[in-house]
């Protein structure tokens, strides 16, 4: 479990190979500020505005529920956003023109810690977790669990003295209960089913799925993790592990990229297998529900590579089709009335 011999062959694909079938021409647009990066458009995409109000590692996404609706009583999309001073929610009825709906002061400029926020927020659409202080600049940061219901009316719900850089929403899948519990990037599990009153778990799920290691530079480095669906989560980081998290306490490994198996065929570098000089991948998707071929990840390099100046930059496609029917057989033995525990086994 410790290595993916079929499960995930590394059939890496970095896009700045790929070739110029999937090229778009492009066209450089003269910068809207001094300040701003040199912008630039293709056939199919261009640039339109960019949100001044934000700064650091802002982090956002688009959330939908059953409280804010349009004219017609459908759910309405809105926009939520994490900076270093706080949350904020966005009218995005008109995509171009976002609108302000309401913004929460939670200060996340730390002394000694860099204003990085939840740089990407993780939501079933009621609550939110963020880490900051919602009183003064400077203070000690505190994981709050935020309802963004309405989002015209951010608020806080309660708090649980500790923190993470990043934190998912794990559903409870006996319930159907979204956000039922949180996984922290390094190693927390916190029980969300009653969010007036978060709880910590004594063991994290770094020890349930098996990884725990050396850190940084190897081992167990993780910086983000994604719910592929529910039941299902993986994560990001120097090894990156898919894990069956029906049980959301106690989640269990099912397929674990190891250090060695990052060689691509497609590597025009030919470089050997990859062991990382920091961190590792910064954040995956896998589209579809994780029936998708195709896993897609990100990496994030420290110290004095940067992320534009170094091999180990990259943006990879790896072929997840093993995954997908080794997943299948896994369900159907479930669905058949095998142990879970057995089925993983028998199958990863």
């Amino acid at each position: 479990m410790r290595t993916v011999p079929a499960a995930l062959a590394a059939l890496t694909l970095t896009l700045g190979l790929a070739g110029p079938a999937l090229a778009h021409p492009r066209t450089e647009l003269v910068p809207p500020l001094s300040v701003d990066l040199t912008h630039a458009s293709t056939d199919n995409v261009g640039f339109v505005a960019r949100f001044h109000e934000h700064f650091g590692s802002a982090g956002g996404t688009v959330v939908s529920n059953d409280s804010y609706l349009d004219a017609d009583g459908n759910p309405q999309e809105f926009y939520l956003v994490t900076d270093g001073r706080g949350v904020f929610t966005y009218d995005i009825s008109d995509p171009v023109a976002p609108v302000q709906l309401d913004m929460l002061v939670l200060t996340q400029a730390t002394a000694g810690i860099d204003t990085s926020a939840q740089e990407d927020p993780s939501t079933d659409g009621r609550i939110v977790l963020v880490d900051g202080n919602p009183t003064m600049q400077g203070g000690s940061n505190t994981m709050h669990v935020i309802s963004i219901e309405d989002p015209t009316d951010i608020k806080i719900v309660s708090n649980l003295g500790t923190t993470d850089h990043t934190w998912t929403c794990v559903t409870d899948v006996a319930t159907g209960e979204g956000c039922a519990y949180a996984y922290g990037r390094s190693n927390k599990i916190v029980d969300l089913r009653d969010p007036s009153a978060p709880t910590l778990l004594g063991t994290g799920w770094k020890q349930t799925t098996g990884i725990l290691g050396t850190g940084n530079g190897g081992g167990d480095y993780t910086h983000d993790m994604t719910e592929v669906r529910p039941g299902l989560v993986m994560s990001a980081g120097a090894q990156p592990i898919l894990m069956d998290t029906t049980d959301p306490a106690n989640p269990k490994a099912l397929v674990h990229i190891g250090l060695l198996d990052h060689r691509s065929p497609y590597d025009t570098l030919h470089r050997g297998p990859r062991t990382w000089s920091s961190l590792g991948y910064h954040s995956v998707e896998w589209a579809r529900q994780g029936q998708d071929g195709l896993i897609v990840m990100g990496t994030e390099l420290g110290g004095t590579a940067s992320d534009c100046s170094s091999d180990q930059a990259v943006i990879e496609t790896w072929d997840a089709r093993p995954v997908v029917e080794a997943l299948a057989r896994y369900d159907a033995l479930i669905a058949a009335g095998s142990d879970r525990n057995a089925a993983r086994l028998a199958v990863f």
